[in-house]
Order: C-alpha cells, then sequence, then structure tokens
C-alpha cells in the first residue's frame, strides 16, 4: 500500500499481504478509511489494519489459516464493512462464512455460518434501519441478510440462474456489484446471479421478500 500527500510525494509504504496471481493478477480490495485506521483485505486472502499516519501494520488475520476460508476462483476481492467497533469481512469458510472482528485487536466479534459458500466477491453493504442494523453480501449463489449487532442469519435469496448440478468455481457465483439500499427497497445487479432486482425489504428487516423487479 501506497501514501502520497496532495503534492504526490510518498508519505509511506507498507506490504500488506500477498496479492492474486492467478485469473487476472493484481490488488483486489479498495481500503477503507475510518478515523486513524485503515482497513483492506490483499487477493490472497489478509485483512489487515494499518495506522492511518505511518502505514504501521496494527493487527492483521489470514482468512484461510484463521478463519478455514475457500480459495475463490479470483481471489478474495471484497472491501470490508464498518460499524461501530466492528469490521465486517466474507472470508468463506464453512463455519467463519462472514465474520465481525473489533476493529480495534482483530478479535472475533461474532461469526455467521451463512450458506457455508465462498465469498462472492462484492463489497457488501449495511443497512441501517430504525431498529437494526443489517450487513447485505453475496456468497457464491445466495445473498445473506445478517444482523450486524450479533451475526444472526436473518434471511437468504438463492442466485438460481445455475442449476446445482453446473455449480462449481467461476460458474453462477461471481457477484461483484455492491447491493443498494433506499427506501424500503433493495437493488441489484448479478450479471451471474438473478440478473437486475428489485426487492422490498420489511419494515422491521427480518425479511427481504416481495420481489418486485427481475
Amino acid at each position: 500500500m501506497f501514501c502520497f500527500d496532495l503534492d504526490g510525494e510518498l508519505k509511506w509504504k507498507q506490504d500488506f499481504g500477498n496479492e492474486w496471481a492467478k485469473h487476472y493478477p493484481g490488488s483486489r480490495s479498495a481500503p477503507i478509511v475510518v478515523d486513524d485506521l485503515i482497513y483492506v483485505n490483499s487477493g490472497a486472502g489478509t485483512i489487515s489494519c494499518l495506522n492511518r499516519e505511518d502505514g504501521t501494520l496494527i493487527w492483521q488475520k489470514h482468512y484461510v489459516k484463521d478463519f478455514d476460508a475457500i480459495f475463490p476462483m479470483h481471489g478474495f476481492s471484497e472491501a470490508p464493512g464498518v460499524s461501530g467497533n466492528k469490521v465486517i469481512c466474507t472470508p468463506g469458510g464453512k463455519k467463519h462464512n462472514v465474520v465481525a472482528l473489533n476493529r480495534f485487536t482483530g478479535d472475533i466479534i461474532w461469526c455467521c455460518k451463512g450458506m457455508s459458500e465462498r465469498m462472492g466477491y462484492n463489497p457488501g453493504n449495511i443497512i441501517k434501519l430504525p431498529d437494526r442494523k443489517i450487513y447485505v453480501t453475496f456468497t457464491a449463489y445466495h445473498m445473506l441478510g445478517i444482523d450486524v449487532e450479533n451475526g444472526e442469519l436473518l434471511w437468504t435469496q438463492l442466485q438460481d440462474n445455475t442449476p446445482v448440478e453446473k455449480r462449481e468455481p467461476g460458474v453462477g457465483d461471481t457477484h461483484s456489484n455492491n447491493v443498494i439500499f433506499e427506501n424500503g427497497f433493495i437493488y441489484y445487479a448479478a450479471g451471474d446471479g438473478n440478473r437486475g432486482v428489485k426487492l422490498k425489504l420489511s419494515d422491521d428487516g427480518l425479511r427481504d421478500y416481495r420481489k418486485l423487479a427481475h
């Protein structure tokens, strides 16, 4: 990672993990800056927290080593989400499918097994409702809605355009776009999934199921 001032002078640079070397090699995740800390994922599955001022590495976790993640075909491509003291990411492990880490220490706050699928390449989104916050993200064949506070899986939506017998890495599992939420509606575009979709989220956020457009 490189940090430049507004005159183009290099302030610091820091290694934060191996990047992806196959299938379109290169960096994958946009860094997320919150106050004095930076959060970033590497394509090989390292999530790191760095000091914004000088790039010092504060903590680091590895998706495969720490969360039994499954390598996706094109590398880990998710930008993490941040809410309060939590940084939320999707390693894609069978048990540690989506996890919330203490953003100051890297310790696990909660884990959600979701549908136990590999990650789906997209940046997650946090929907803010009066009574709860919901982390929405894709894994290989499902969109997930997870309670930000406790990691409870609230609802899912199957990406059903790929028959079960044809599902394998690289087939029907690439959902690279962010989910949009506005005025009670969820919108997403997943060319490898259900295409363009509009959903009505219930007022309490406990279900997403009234498909209005597809």
